[in-house]
């Protein structure tokens, strides 16, 4: 990766946009990979 400073790649965010399936699947991996395991939750996830 060239030399950039994190601000400078932080300042140069851009959206996305997410069909239904591509929602469910990043909450899906978002769910497996970064909530503890045996965790109680109302399956909605608040960013």
């Amino acid at each position: 990766m060239n030399e950039v400073s994190l601000p400078t790649l932080l300042n140069k965010a851009k959206s996305v946009i997410l069909t239904e399936e591509g929602l469910r699947e990043s909450e899906r991996l978002f769910m497996r990979h970064f909530v503890a395991a045996g965790g109680q939750g109302n399956n909605e996830t608040n960013l």
